[in-house]
């Protein structure tokens, strides 16, 4: 079993959105903020932001571009070196243009539970952790 701490709501952080949980994962050694959504399969990024946050950043494969929805538009990389619990490992995640500044300021991007891979996941709002095997 994984635990992760950073777990918290936005509430408790005094942000405006107060039903969001987030969460910080590491991009190539700098922390980067992640909304929590239990019905996205993987991983979507807001690619401005992302290149503010990890100066330097690398990405690696073929980038594929992509239509969720039939409306937004978004491209499909391979990102090296993301470390979600005790692991660094190398993730397709799809890049979409960032909102504006004031709409969900401080998230980067959205990390979709399906992603960990996991049977069971366990959020423990009280101590602040999130779990997974």
């Amino acid at each position: 079993m994984f635990y992760l701490r950073g777990l918290e709501s936005s509430a408790a952080r005094g942000e405006p959105i107060s039903n969001c949980l987030t969460l910080e994962v590491q991009v190539q050694g700098h922390p980067v903020r992640l909304m929590i959504d239990t019905g996205l399969e993987g991983i979507l990024l807001y690619e401005e932001r992302l290149l503010m946050s990890v100066p330097g950043l690398q990405l690696t494969g073929t980038v594929i571009n992509v239509t969720m929805g039939g409306r937004l538009q978004a491209r499909q990389v391979t990102l090296h070196d993301i470390a979600i619990g005790p692991t660094n490992k190398n993730v397709s995640v799809l890049l979409v243009k960032s909102p504006p500044p004031d709409m969900l300021p401080g998230i980067v991007g959205i990390l979709g539970i399906a992603a960990l891979n996991a049977r069971l996941v366990n959020f423990d709002f009280g101590k602040g952790t999130l779990s997974w095997e």
